[in-house]
């Protein structure tokens, strides 16, 4: 038997049954519409700002980030709208790291796999501080 998982709605409050994801069913839906009207907007208009997506589609500046930081919306054919790469700085046009981070991380998580098969046993302190020192994560919300 197992048990049921209640939480309030982290939009709009309402209790609901939880499944994956901290929001209602119903705000799901209209968040689903927002995504629908953003990614039609960006098909009609490939020159458009992430200005000019937030007016023309009334949906809030965080959500449109998200779904590009999410990968859940790409960007390769509107010039007009880049994120910075949390790492480097370098314009991105989708998720949170540039194509150039995204492989190097990528490689040195291949590199610490092969290590750690051969034996080495690092601490996790070790670790933490290695990838802290390489990533940081300061952004500029507001470029636009």
């Amino acid at each position: 038997m197992t048990s049921l998982s209640f939480a309030n709605c982290r939009i709009c409050g309402k209790l609901f049954y939880r499944t994956t994801r901290d929001i209602c069913l119903d705000c799901r839906t209209d968040e689903e519409g927002k995504f629908l009207r953003v990614k039609k907007y960006l098909h009609a208009y490939p020159s458009a700002t992430i200005d000019d997506v937030t007016l023309g589609t009334e949906v809030e500046l965080r959500l449109i980030i998200l779904w590009i930081e999410q990968r859940k919306l790409t960007l390769e054919q509107n010039p007009n709208i880049v994120l910075e790469c949390e790492r480097c700085g370098a314009d991105t046009r989708t998720g949170r790291l540039c194509p150039e981070c995204r492989s190097e991380l990528r490689q040195q998580l291949v590199h610490q796999d092969e290590r750690t098969m051969m034996g080495e046993q690092p601490s996790l302190a070790s670790a933490k501080s290695e990838l802290s020192a390489k990533y940081h994560l300061s952004r500029r919300r507001d470029r636009r």
